[in-house]
């Protein structure tokens, strides 16, 4: 959360198909302090 602004954040995407799911995000996703 950035003060007077909000909340930062990344959104995953993820394809699903009948071989299965696959991820498109290929960012990390660990939380980075800022």
């Amino acid at each position: 959360v950035l003060p007077g602004v909000g909340p930062v954040g990344i959104e995953n995407s993820w394809v699903v198909t009948e071989n299965g799911a696959g991820k498109l995000t290929i960012c990390n996703e660990e939380i980075i302090e800022l």
